[in-house]
């Protein structure tokens, strides 16, 4: 999670002519492709420790989401494709894959096989990083995403997909009442939260 910031960060940086930055790409990406991505599984790792060691059995979508984000950043100031495949190949595994096992959503957990993890913190449905349900904020995220992708890459599920995430956030989680989008909502398409969060 916190690598695809600093990804991010200096591939924004890069677009934006500050020196230096665009060898931090590489180096950042040299790290994360060491350490966190798993190529069995075209993601990336959940927490590592200062040593490099896995802290906990759980794969989360978000973390995944926010390099997808950083490495389409890091190819629009690099042109590499490199980072453009690497984009598309978590998308791809996220986005249809997995959502195609389930629900037709993105879901935020899984166990470190990428199995579906339906009862992780089911108590906890108003965690500020990890609630339980879906959350209309990421599904838009993914919009954002899919739509961008389809600018680099040709391939006819990116628009269909987009279009189903967004449609499905907008009739489970918006608030016609009061505007904006609720936090989470859960299989069935019902209101867990309803609190807004400042980053949707």
């Amino acid at each position: 999670y916190g690598h695809a910031f600093v990804l991010l960060a200096f591939a924004t940086a890069a677009k934006a002519d500050i020196p230096r930055a665009k060898s931090h790409i590489d180096k950042t990406f040299e790290l994360v492709d060491k350490h966190l991505w798993e190529s069995d599984q075209n993601l990336c790792k959940g927490k590592l420790d200062e040593n490099w060691t896995e802290t906990e059995a759980y794969r989360g979508q978000n973390a995944n989401m926010h390099m997808c984000e950083a490495l389409i950043a890091a190819y629009e100031a690099t042109d590499d494709e490199m980072y453009l495949s690497r984009a598309y190949t978590i998308a791809e595994r996220l986005a249809l894959e997995l959502a195609d096992k389930g629900d037709g959503l993105i879901w935020e957990h899984y166990t470190p096989d990428w199995e579906y993890n339906w009862g992780y913190n089911r108590h906890l449905p108003g965690h500020t990083f990890r609630p339980w349900g879906y959350q209309p904020g990421h599904l838009v995220a993914w919009t954002k995403l899919l739509l961008t992708l389809d600018e680099y890459v040709d391939a006819d599920w990116l628009i269909k997909r987009a279009r189903h995430f967004f449609d499905a956030a907008v009739e489970h989680g918006w608030d016609d009442e009061r505007g904006g989008f609720i936090y989470n909502f859960d299989r069935d398409g019902e209101v867990i939260v309803d609190d807004k969060y400042y980053w949707e």
